[in-house]
C-alpha cells in the first residue's frame, strides 16, 4: 500500500523533532523539516515549525 505523501510529511516532521531532541547535527535535522516541507507542499504548520526551530538556531 503507497503512504500518501502529505502522511509522510508528517513522518519526516516528526524525524526532524526526535533528531532535535537527541541532539543529531543541525543538518540532519534541516533535511527531515525540509523533506517534509517538499512532501507537504509548504504545510503552514510545517513551516512555522520549521522557522521556529530556524531561529532558536540563530540564537545559540
Amino acid at each position: 500500500m503507497k503512504t500518501h505523501p502529505r502522511r509522510q510529511a508528517w513522518v519526516w516532521r516528526d524525524l526532524a523533532r526526535v533528531k532535535a531532541w537527541l541532539s543529531h547535527p543541525r543538518s540532519e535535522i534541516d533535511h527531515a523539516f525540509l523533506t517534509a516541507l517538499n512532501l507537504s507542499e509548504q504545510e503552514p504548520r510545517i513551516k512555522k515549525e520549521y522557522d521556529r526551530w530556524k531561529a532558536e538556531q540563530r540564537d545559540h
